[in-house]
C-alpha cells in the first residue's frame, strides 16, 4: 500500500490571503472593468444572499446585518473597509459565494487587477467548497468573469491566467480540455514559471498520468533545486511507479527541505520504511 505523506499543494488559489491585508490600487475607469458584466446566471446575487442569511444562525446573521447597516451609510475607502468585513464573515462561515458577491463588490468600487482577482479567488474557493449546483454554477461563471477582468486590467501577471483556466477545469459544467488547454499553452511562453508546472503536475496526478506528472516535477526542480513541494510530489509518484530507490531519495530531499515538522517526520520515517 502506498504510504500516505502530508502533502504541501500548489499556489493554484494563491491571491485569497490578500483579501485580509493587501492593498488594491485604483486604476482608471475603463470599458475593461466591466469585463464582469454577469449575464444567463443561474439565481440572482440578491436571493443567494437571502438563502445565505436563511442557513446560518440567528447571531451570525444580526453581525452581517449590523455590517450592512454601517455600509449603507459609508462612501470611497470607509466603503470599501466594510465591505471587506462582510465578504470576511461570510467567508469565515464558509460561504464563498457570498463573500465573492462582496469581494466582486470591492473591485467595482477599486478596479485593479488585485482586486478582481481577489474577487475570482473567493468564487473559485466557492465553486470548490459549495454542495449546491446551481450556488457553484453562479460561482464559476462570475469566478470566470472576474479572472478575466484581472487579465485584461494587468495582462502580465501569470496567476490570474492560471487559475482562470482552473476554472474550466475543475467548476460546475467543467470543460476540462479548454483549461488545459490553456495552461499547455502558457507553460510553453512561461517555461520557468514554477506554479504553473506545479499545477499541471497535481493535474496529471489527478488523472493518474504519474510519468507525465514526475517529467513536471523534474522540470521544476531543475529550474528550483531547492523546491521542497517538487521533491514531497515527485517522491510520491516515484513510489507509485515503484521505482522505490528514486522514491527514497526524493522523500530524504523532501525531509531536508521543508520547515513543516510534521511533514518532515513523515518523510523521514518513509525513507526508513521504504524498501
Amino acid at each position: 500500500m502506498k504510504q500516505q505523506l502530508i502533502a504541501t499543494t500548489a499556489a493554484v488559489i494563491c491571491l485569497f490571503v490578500l483579501y485580509f491585508g493587501g492593498r488594491t490600487h485604483p486604476n482608471q475607469a475603463t470599458s475593461k472593468e466591466k469585463a464582469v458584466a454577469i449575464s444567463s446566471e443561474p439565481v440572482s446575487s440578491e436571493v443567494l444572499l437571502n438563502d445565505a442569511k436563511i442557513a446560518i444562525k440567528a447571531a451570525d446573521k444580526a453581525s452581517i446585518e449590523v455590517l450592512e447597516k454601517q455600509l449603507a451609510s459609508t462612501q470611497g475607502n470607509e466603503k470599501r473597509e466594510v465591505l471587506k468585513k462582510i465578504s470576511s464573515e461570510w467567508n469565515k462561515l464558509g460561504n464563498f459565494a457570498a463573500g465573492g458577491v462582496y469581494a466582486q463588490q470591492i473591485a467595482e468600487l477599486t478596479p485593479s487587477d488585485t482586486s478582481w482577482a481577489i474577487a475570482g479567488t473567493t468564487y473559485a474557493i466557492g465553486f470548490k467548497k459549495m454542495k449546491d449546483e446551481t450556488v457553484r454554477e453562479f460561482c464559476t461563471k462570475r469566478a470566470i468573469k472576474a479572472f478575466e477582468a484581472a487579465i485584461s486590467l494587468n495582462p502580465s501577471v501569470s496567476d490570474s491566467k492560471i487559475n482562470l483556466a482552473l476554472c474550466y477545469v475543475e467548476g460546475a459544467g467543467a470543460q476540462p480540455m479548454k483549461g488545459i488547454k490553456m495552461l499547455t499553452a502558457l507553460a510553453d511562453k512561461e517555461p520557468n514559471n514554477v506554479g504553473l508546472f506545479l499545477t499541471l503536475g497535481q493535474m496529471a496526478i489527478t488523472t493518474g498520468q504519474h510519468e507525465k506528472a514526475i517529467g513536471r516535477f523534474e522540470h521544476i526542480i531543475q529550474i528550483d533545486p531547492k523546491n521542497e513541494e517538487a521533491y514531497c510530489l515527485i517522491a510520491q509518484e516515484y513510489e507509485t511507479i515503484n521505482k522505490m530507490a528514486e522514491a527514497k531519495n526524493a522523500y530524504a530531499k523532501c525531509a531536508e527541505l521543508t520547515k513543516n515538522q510534521n511533514l518532515k517526520k513523515q518523510a523521514t520515517d518513509i525513507v526508513k520504511n521504504l524498501k
